[in-house]
């Protein structure tokens, strides 16, 4: 090969695209070498990492900058029992609009809501655990998010079971605030299924509808569905899902309630039970590791001094 060859191969080479991104299979399929800015930029969402576009966030704002009545501060409880919610901060109105943002929720579906109140920590009762995040009242047309017993603000996290109080280690707040986010379509979806049905507003059919098993499950299987076809996690938050926080997988199964919906709750929970048991026996055996680490460093460092005895 001559000199003049190698000069042209050296020029005229096309060199391997480079990969640097992480994250989402869009991004991560968009060679960077030599540029120093992409061109053109991404279309996807991979360009939006919390989820939505700037767009839908204004409309979101417009919409609902009226609708969401927001605590002034953050968590508090006159019980000195700990309340909170990822919800009861400064912020919590921007939180709750980002999970609507996120989601497929039509702006149509948010008309004739009365109001989206985010309760504040700030009670007179509450002593036992909280058994519920919101709840959907058709004669005002107004959703109600609800605090939950734990502390988002330590490491003690929020407490959504029994067996969580137990050990006093809840979930985190980007767990939580996709729990709370999922909650919150939830009640959306209680306000889309009773204003088609007719009931918004209307107390007597509502109250009527609601005190049987199988209106109770109806209305809380329309709701679960909406949800699961509406809601989206949050993309920052790795492994999150929606199905875990149905009636099917909390096993609150009416006479009413859909049997798909409760199969796929079922096997919902089974497999978030697995991932956690798995957990679980990683951090023991983790633990373990760490323990034998600093015994073995003890008795080496024990030599040590001996030696220099």
């Amino acid at each position: 090969m001559t000199s003049e060859d190698v000069v042209n191969q050296v020029q005229f080479f096309t060199p391997k695209p480079y990969f640097p991104h992480r994250g989402s299979p869009e991004k991560r399929a968009q060679p960077t070498q030599g540029k120093l800015f992409q061109e053109p930029k991404p279309s996807t969402l991979a360009r939006y990492p919390r989820g939505y576009t700037p767009e839908r966030m204004s409309e979101v704002r417009e919409k609902t900058g009226w609708l969401i009545n927001a605590p002034g501060g953050s968590s508090f409880s006159l019980t000195g029992s700990s309340l909170d919610s990822p919800y009861n901060v400064p912020h919590g109105a921007r939180l709750a609009q980002e999970a609507i943002a996120r989601s497929d929720v039509p702006m149509k579906h948010l008309e004739n809501l009365g109001r989206i109140s985010l309760r504040s920590g700030l009670r007179g009762t509450g002593f036992g655990l909280e058994d519920r995040l919101g709840s959907y009242t058709p004669a005002s047309r107004a959703i109600d998010i609800e605090p939950m017993r734990g502390d988002l603000s330590s490491r003690r996290g929020l407490i959504t079971s029994k067996e969580q109080l137990r050990k006093n280690r809840g979930i985190s707040r980007p767990e939580a605030e996709n729990m709370y986010g999922s909650a919150l379509i939830h009640e959306i979806g209680h306000h889309v299924d009773f204003t088609r049905r007719r009931m918004a507003g209307q107390q007597e059919r509502s109250r009527r509808f609601l005190s049987t098993p199988t209106g109770r499950g109806k209305a809380e299987g329309e709701a679960d569905r909406y949800m699961l076809q509406r809601f989206r996690p949050d993309p920052r938050t790795k492994g999150a899902t929606a199905e875990t926080q149905t009636y099917g997988a909390m096993g609150l199964l009416y006479k009413g309630y859909p049997q798909d919906l409760a199969r796929r709750g079922k096997a919902a929970a089974e497999t978030a039970s697995a991932a956690g048991e798995a957990r679980e026996r990683r951090n023991i055996n983790r633990k373990a590791a760490a323990s034998q680490t600093r015994k073995a460093l003890t008795r080496y460092r024990q030599q040590q001094k001996r030696r220099r005895r």
